[in-house]
């Protein structure tokens, strides 16, 4: 498929496929990225089946104020994203549900990588994430910032311009003082779900944005936990008290962390620390109006890798209803990833390098809204230690689980079977083969989405293009 030129023509927001290439400044880092993520992208959409014409229009929209605002391109020694376990700044995903045959695809990005760095020495650049929302803003359907902008209030930095900051993100095991341009600053990720259909209300960009902040830059700022830092953000958000259910999710989030004794593996530990010190992100959508339609999904370390304290966990000690049934699965998936339903800790690191690349195994999800009274959970299972595996054979081992619970059937491309997942994956990320070690798959998230029309489990593949692993990907 030939993607559209990026530029807009003056206020019209079709793709332009006539502009003067000669009216265009060239930006070597634009062109890297495009060249790069967007090249993966492009593929995942491909592979997705997603018509031509959605394809199209959200890779414009990327090419065109995503690239851009990415920063300089990744380069041996340069900063590096704290997002991926290698330091690439982008990951995507294949969702795939029971009983429907077509695949989403998502991605995440974090903007700022580099960006503080890019003009000339410069120490500080402007804000990414910011301008990128600003100019997404007007292409977005039913577009509304105003969580967003507290969100950012409350835990965004204020001051991300230099000194050491104590920062917690998803490879981090524990909040660590560093220097480093990745870690000087408060993260936070845009996300896209990208939209399988145009409709009259979505007449633009294809696509849900969402942003995640993380906690730890607020928390180390106001001398608080990095869960107190995400409650009082979500409890400051405008007009949440007018639909309850946010609160109500909350607070059945907050009394099981109260009250629910964790594992062994911390005796004697008190239980809303224990659980309370694994908060890690709070994420919105920018969909309006916020209390409607938007939601307010948590990210939070679980205390212990064992399946059945996860699972209490994951059902809130079976205060969310309809789970049970689905435990067998979950326990499958994570015999397959790592072996055993009781995995011993994991400590790795690689090659004792910086506190960004230390790895979880487990990452808990909680999307509160205001439809339902109760989270909808997800469980994210990370690959922290291979073993030997390669991405081939974690795909392959997906795609016999797709298999074995039936979700094999249906398909975008020919509406018999569904392509095989590893087929997807080697199509999309094709720098190396996929038996060649481990890094491109980066892990999988299972879920049942109380709040969706068919309320359906779905399963979620993340993979990464793995830019920061040397020798670092390069263009032009």
């Amino acid at each position: 498929m030939t993607i559209p030129d990026p530029l807009p023509k003056n206020d019209d927001d079709e793709p332009n496929t006539t502009t003067n290439k000669t009216m265009r400044p060239r930006n070597p880092d634009a062109e890297y990225w495009w060249a790069t993520i967007g090249h993966n992208l492009q593929s995942a959409l491909s592979e997705a089946a997603y018509p031509a014409e959605i394809q199209a229009r959200f890779l414009h929209h990327f090419r065109a104020i995503i690239c851009p605002h990415m920063g300089r391109r990744m380069y041996p020694g340069g900063p590096k994203s704290t997002i991926c376990p290698d330091g690439s700044p982008f990951h995507c995903s294949f969702e795939f549900k029971e009983s429907q045959p077509e695949v989403v695809v998502r991605c995440s990005l974090d903007l700022r990588t580099g960006y503080r760095q890019q003009a000339h020495g410069q120490e500080q650049g402007p804000d990414a994430t910011q301008q990128v929302i600003a100019q997404l803003g007007p292409h977005l359907a039913h577009f509304d910032r105003r969580w967003f902008d507290s969100l950012s209030q409350s835990l965004g930095s204020t001051d991300v311009s230099g000194g050491a900051e104590r920062q917690t993100t998803l490879f981090s095991g524990s909040s660590s003082s560093s220097s480093s341009s990745s870690t000087a600053r408060a993260t936070t990720v845009v996300g896209f779900d990208v939209h399988r259909t145009r409709t009259d209300a979505a007449p633009l960009l294809p696509a849900n944005l969402k942003v995640t902040h993380f906690a730890a830059a607020a928390a180390a700022r106001n001398g608080i936990t990095p869960w107190a830092a995400l409650r009082t953000s979500i409890l400051q958000l405008p007009a949440i008290e007018t639909h309850p259910n946010f609160l109500r999710g909350l607070e059945l989030l907050e009394t099981y962390m109260t009250t629910t004794t964790p594992s062994p593996t911390f005796p004697g530990k008190p239980a809303a620390p224990a659980y309370q010190a694994g908060a890690l992100a709070l994420s919105t959508d920018l969909t309006a109006p916020p209390p409607t339609q938007a939601r307010l999904k948590l990210y939070l370390f679980p205390p212990s890798d064992d399946f059945a304290a996860v699972w209490d966990y994951y059902t809130l000690g079976g205060r969310i209803p309809g789970l049970e049934g689905d435990r067998g699965k979950f326990a499958a998936l994570m015999m397959l990833l790592y072996g055993s339903t009781s995995p011993s800790p994991t400590t790795s690191t690689d090659g004792g390098g910086p506190a960004r690349l230390t790895r979880r195994r487990i990452l808990m999800y909680f999307s509160l809204s205001a439809h339902c009274p109760y989270p909808d959970p997800k469980i994210y299972f990370y690959v922290p230690d291979p073993n030997g595996a390669t991405d081939e054979s974690y795909l392959r081992g997906l795609d016999r689980w797709l298999e074995d619970h039936g979700w094999a059937s249906g398909d975008g491309h020919d509406g018999k079977r569904r392509r095989p997942l590893v087929e997807r994956v080697r199509a999309c990320f094709d720098h190396r083969p996929l038996s060649q070690g481990t890094g491109i798959f980066l892990c999988v998230g299972l879920g049942r989405k109380g709040n969706d029309r068919d309320g359906e489990l779905s399963m979620q593949v993340y993979l990464t293009p793995e830019l920061g692993e040397a020798p670092v990907a390069t263009f032009g």
